[in-house]
């Protein structure tokens, strides 16, 4: 009767507590598979505002309680174990000893080898599960590692970006002349060559497939030259930090706070952040939210439109005080409302800031200083 009683007993009480931390576990696995494959795809911003210690922090916040997790697992698990071996040693020990007890002469070797084997087989058992948990542990560190040597790969500095310092104090971006190549074979322009004067907006138009987001990739260094490519020429940052902002058809957001999306992994200024809400015009999108600036964003909560997204986006990139801003199509995006407040922006920007920006439409041929034709 207690030989089946009690192994019930175990298995329902670690088997609950089992439960309960496998489900919370779950959890913490299905948030590290989502904030994995939201870095993915959002290197190219994270590199662009420099954020990748922010982002290697909070993966690392991540797993570790995933690691937490799967320590509790773990020691329930070897507790069950040690549990259930304690519970059958004793019972057979027992019961050994009481047949003993009954054998007037204890010649029984046969019997004495294969109990001891038995047991030292179930010893090596719970030995082996707690090597193999343990070295699990170990391996999932490497994660760690592949992720920083995903940013890393993602911060080497092109051959064709240069810096120069003057005493004319001119600002200036100069191209000369820059081609780039896909397969070495297929040139998507030759022979490049242009200058764009700090400050001011510059519009660069042009066909399809003519290498506009091309040329903004290589300025902001999202070009990875260890693939199959070539690229020749020069870009000189005459005078200026060589770390623009970027602003995509498809900006990143990840799965955390508006003001965790906004600031990027930057010191908060909330004064700052403020003025440029109202300059977005993003501050009415959350004031209207019942979670305000603190609403979470992601699949399973707020999601924002596709206006909302460059809004965001927008302010992300006035937060950064980059003296480059680079703008790639993001107005076939924009709700009219949004559109005429960028308008206001970038006539309020191109006064001390340098802005490249592809554009296929008119709307903002008048403010611009100069509009670039790549043919």
């Amino acid at each position: 009767m207690i030989t089946s009683v009690i192994p019930v007993f175990l298995a329902k009480y670690f088997g609950t507590k089992q439960a309960e931390v496998n489900k919370e576990q779950k959890k913490q696995q299905d948030l590290y598979t989502l904030f994995m494959t939201e870095s993915i795809h959002g290197l190219q911003d994270i590199k662009n505002y420099s954020s990748q210690k922010f982002f290697i922090q909070k993966f690392k916040n991540i797993l570790n309680t995933v690691f937490i997790h799967v320590k509790k697992s773990t020691i329930i698990g070897m507790q069950s174990s040690a549990a259930s071996f304690f519970t059958n040693f004793t019972i057979n020990i027992s019961l050994f000893a009481i047949v003993g007890l009954t054998v007037l002469v204890g010649k029984n070797t046969v019997g004495t080898i294969t109990a001891a084997l038995m047991y030292s087989q179930k010893f090596r058992g719970l030995v082996s599960f707690c090597a193999e948990t343990y070295k699990s542990i170990i391996v999932s560190f490497v994660s760690v590692e592949r992720l920083k040597t995903i940013f890393d790969e993602r911060q080497k500095h092109s051959s064709v970006l240069q810096q120069e310092k003057d005493n004319s104090k001119i600002k200036k971006l100069q191209i000369k002349n820059l081609s780039f190549s896909y397969n070495k074979n297929k040139n998507v322009f030759t022979n490049l060559n242009a200058e764009f004067f700090f400050p001011g907006l510059y519009l660069i138009k042009g066909e399809n497939g003519s290498g506009k987001t091309t040329l903004l990739n290589i300025i902001a260094e999202n070009i990875n030259t260890a693939e199959k490519s070539s690229i020749r020429g020069k870009i000189i940052f005459s005078n200026l930090e060589p770390k623009p902002s970027y602003v995509s058809q498809t900006p990143f957001i990840f799965s955390e706070s508006i003001e965790e999306n906004i600031c990027f992994g930057k010191l908060k200024n909330k004064t700052e952040m403020e003025k440029v809400l109202v300059k977005t015009k993003l501050n009415r999108i959350i004031a209207s939210l019942p979670g305000g600036i603190n609403t979470k964003l992601g699949s399973g909560d707020y999601i924002l439109s596709q206006g909302q997204m460059q809004r965001l986006a927008l302010s992300r990139c006035l937060l950064q005080k980059s003296e480059i801003i680079l703008f790639d199509e993001i107005e076939n995006a924009l709700d009219t409302e949004t559109s005429i407040a960028l308008t206001e922006i970038l006539s309020e920007l191109k006064t001390d800031k340098l802005i490249l920006m592809i554009t296929h439409k008119n709307n903002y041929d008048k403010i611009a200083d100069k509009i670039f034709y790549i043919k």
